[in-house]
């Protein structure tokens, strides 16, 4: 928060480019607005700091939703701005790579103590390769084709916010997906209870979701059977989907 509040100053007080200026002048007074529950967080108790936290993050999620309005400077415009498609995907897979590796780290931890035990390795084998599978389900095709849907819209800042709220939500169900994939390395044979359970279907899920949501950001629709997990397979036909504009073999 700290080094995010002192940037968007720097920018203000220093900056060279006049339209940064203004831009970073309108994020920083949404940072001084959420910056006192961050720091009030940080001399809580754990319960009274979660609840600061999420009233800070939300507080910053707001001002970004509303592109920053400022009193007397009005919106930011970003939305407006052009984004380079290539460099935002290579910041949403730097993501998710980090949430997978968390996973496979995860797992690799808890297998460990017990050596090459049979249960547990085809648990840790399970787990593994279920995370390369979620990689694939996230690649293809939308995940490689936000940056053609960047180029093709009049509004590549709309899909960009859309995707940044897509890729998190998949990362937080890759991880509540490795806290499955732990619990189920630790005692693969025990009859799973609720916790289990909701951590386990609860991850993908989410993970699903936050698919749906990029296959909706960059074809501007949303496959149904990837959230409902109905069906892998490809339809018998050929279809297309319309990408802002663009026109992609599904």
């Amino acid at each position: 928060m700290a080094a995010h509040t002192l940037r968007h100053l720097w920018l203000v007080l220093l900056g060279g480019n006049r339209h940064a200026q203004r831009v970073s002048l309108r994020v920083l007074f949404w940072s001084t607005l959420s910056a006192p529950l961050w720091i009030a967080g940080g001399f809580s108790s754990a319960a009274a700091r979660l609840a600061f936290w999420t009233a800070a993050v939300a507080l910053d999620y707001l001002g970004s939703i509303l592109d920053f309005p400022t009193p007397r400077l009005g919106r930011a415009g970003l939305r407006s701005q052009k984004i380079a498609g290539e460099h935002m995907v290579e910041r949403y897979r730097q993501l998710l790579i980090i949430a997978f590796g968390e996973a496979i780290l995860i797992s690799g931890i808890q297998f460990a103590p017990y050596a090459f035990q049979g249960e547990r390795t085809a648990a840790v084998i399970l787990s593994f390769a279920i995370t390369v599978l979620v990689w694939r389900i996230y690649l293809f095709r939308a995940g490689a084709l936000v940056p053609e849907a960047m180029a093709a819209t009049n509004a590549p800042a709309d899909i960009g916010e859309l995707g940044n709220y897509a890729h998190l939500t998949m990362a937080a169900g890759i991880i509540l997906s490795a806290v499955g994939d732990k619990t189920l390395i630790a005692d693969p044979l025990r009859h799973p209870d609720r916790a289990t359970t909701f951590v386990i279907l609860g991850g993908a899920a989410l993970f699903l979701i936050g698919r749906a949501a990029l296959d909706y950001a960059t074809f501007s629709r949303i496959s149904w059977s990837r959230p409902a997990a109905v069906s892998c397979s490809p339809p018998p036909y050929r279809s297309r989907c319309t990408c802002h504009r663009s026109t992609f073999r599904r």
